[in-house]
């Protein structure tokens, strides 16, 4: 314990602190769509921060999806687990009400050739 970093998290000047959503969407998918889906449940989730207010970041094309992060602010440090929990809650059910695809992995196999049994 001697050597562990410890962080008070909730003294400093500024209380708030930021939690990021890591959302993917499916490969073809309008991303401005994806913005603003993301935008709206930040602003309509309770306990976010409209200042700062929250921002979408575009982050990666992926193997199975394109990568988004979501960037909010909370009043509470200690609020962050729920704050998370409920974000992600939301973002999936508003990306199945607004059609948009959560990617998985997926593999095909393509056969070349099938033996031939006699």
């Amino acid at each position: 314990m001697g050597n562990t970093k410890i962080i008070n998290e909730s003294g400093g000047p500024h209380k708030k602190y930021r939690i990021r959503v890591k959302v993917s969407a499916a490969y073809g998918v309008d991303t401005k769509q994806v913005r603003k889906v993301l935008m709206d449940v930040a602003t309509q989730q309770q306990g976010i921060c409209q200042e700062p207010e929250p921002r979408v970041r575009f982050r990666e094309l992926g193997d199975s999806g394109l990568h988004f992060e979501l960037l909010c602010w909370i009043d509470e440090p200690v609020l962050r687990g729920r704050a998370l929990d409920a974000m992600n809650e939301a973002v999936y059910k508003k990306f199945i009400e607004e059609g948009i695809e959560i990617p998985y992995n997926k593999q095909d196999i393509y056969i070349k050739d099938l033996p031939n049994f006699k």
